[in-house]
C-alpha cells in the first residue's frame, strides 16, 4: 500500500505553485505525548488535490497514524 500511495504522488508529478500546508501539534502532558493534525491543498497541473495526515510520536520516534489523499478536490 505504501509503495502504490508513492507512486500516485510520482504519477501527478511537481505541485504548482506553493503548497499550502495548516496544522498544529498538541501536547497531551507538558512536552509528553505529542500529536498533530495537517491538511494541505495541492495544486497539481491536471487538478487539485488536498492531503490530510495525523502523526504522533508515542515512544522514541513520530509516526503516521492516518493519512488520506484526495485527488480532484475542488
Amino acid at each position: 500500500m505504501q509503495q502504490q500511495f508513492i507512486s500516485r504522488f510520482q504519477e501527478l508529478g511537481t505541485p504548482v505553485g506553493p503548497v499550502d500546508v495548516q496544522g498544529d501539534i498538541q501536547f497531551q502532558s507538558h512536552f509528553f505525548e505529542p500529536r498533530g493534525n495537517f491538511h494541505a491543498r495541492l495544486n497539481y497541473p491536471a487538478a487539485p488535490a488536498e492531503i490530510n495526515i495525523s502523526v504522533s510520536h508515542p515512544v522514541g520516534r513520530w509516526q503516521i497514524d492516518d493519512i488520506a489523499f484526495v485527488e480532484n478536490a475542488r
